[in-house]
């Protein structure tokens, strides 16, 4: 006959036994269930996120391999959509750009509201500024200015844009050269900025420059890329640009503009 404490032991171990083959199962319930879900993989691609069952990481090109010097080197004539507002230079959409595609990323040349006849923060016009991108010798140039310059009549507008490109064929003729139009934060652009595109089509193409239309990015689509107290692009912005011109930049990089 089982006394108490016999009783009390017998408890205890049938307790510990259900205990342990439930917690087994439960074990073995999540590992099914782990096996089962799918991974999930972030793709920074219009701020997009695809599934995948057995995700394959894709390498990114890290700054110190974008600063190689043995890359071709990238300077970008910008106003405030390139320069940024609290953003790193390597956050910006060239410094992005230069990680995908190989380059080299020169910052210094993007000054905020730096128009072709508007001057920018620092007190330059473009066509001031371009002779520090003619000393700095870049493989690529981009010009990515003239939202500022909305006041301007088309003599000037011609007459600077015009003296920009001149420059750039003679102090920088191996160099491959990329227009951008004017940048907007939303579409569509106001007149004074539609036609100040149209201005710069029509000197930079016949001249056979590689020309980028980037006026309606930022369209009701994509209008929170852009900073609401700041008349330039969030960090989703910068990437967005990147992506929009990345197959341009690529051709100049590897010397076949686009046609």
């Amino acid at each position: 006959m089982l006394t108490a404490a016999g009783l009390v032991l017998v408890a205890i171990a049938v307790w510990g036994g259900l205990f342990y083959h439930s917690s087994i199962a439960d074990a073995r319930a999540r590992q099914e269930s782990a096996r089962s879900e799918p991974q999930v993989t972030a793709v920074l691609a219009a701020g997009t996120t695809t599934a995948s069952s057995a995700p394959t990481p894709t390498p990114i090109p890290t700054p110190s391999a974008a600063s190689d010097p043995s890359l071709p080197s990238l300077a970008v004539l910008g106003d405030t959509f390139t320069s940024g507002v609290d953003v790193d230079p390597a956050d910006t959409w060239p410094g992005v750009l230069c990680r995908q595609v190989g380059c080299r990323y020169l910052p210094t040349y993007a000054v905020a509201r730096t128009g072709y006849t508007y001057p920018g923060a620092d007190g330059l016009t473009a066509t001031q500024r371009v002779e520090a991108v003619v000393s700095a010798q870049p493989d690529i140039v981009v010009l990515a200015v003239g939202a500022s310059d909305t006041s301007a009549t088309q003599e000037q507008m011609s007459v600077a844009f015009t003296q920009v490109l001149d420059r750039l064929s003679t102090g920088l003729p191996q160099a491959q050269v990329v227009v951008l139009s004017p940048f907007w934060p939303s579409a569509p652009a106001p007149a004074p900025v539609i036609t100040m595109r149209s201005w710069v089509y029509d000197i930079a193409v016949p001249r056979g420059v590689q020309f980028v239309n980037v006026t309606d990015l930022f369209d009701a689509a994509h209008a929170d890329l852009v900073q609401p107290a700041g008349f330039a692009p969030d960090l989703r912005g910068h990437a967005y640009i990147a992506q929009t011109v990345r197959e341009f930049v690529q051709a100049a990089r590897d010397g076949v503009p686009l046609t």
